[in-house]
């Protein structure tokens, strides 16, 4: 398991640091360094918790995503 920067996180994940910062608000697991300044995120942790809560969450609050798929075939006019 390695432990990375959230600046680190956000490069290898393509995700903004401002996200990140959302994810640890909403619960990702998180470890501040001894003096407090760096905060870092286990990435196998970070994995677990984005497939779970996050993206879980997303998909979820749009609604049949087939619905929206067809509609979306549709107004391109490949239906």
């Amino acid at each position: 398991m390695k432990f990375l920067t959230m600046k680190r996180l956000s490069e290898e994940k393509s995700i903004p640091v401002s996200t990140l910062r959302e994810c640890i608000k909403k619960g990702l697991p998180h470890y501040k360094s001894p003096g407090g300044r760096k905060i870092r995120v286990s990435d196998e942790e970070f994995d677990h918790w984005y497939r779970e809560n996050y993206r879980a969450t997303s998909v979820r609050d749009t609604g049949d995503i087939d619905r929206i798929i067809d509609e979306a075939l549709t107004a391109v006019g490949c239906r």
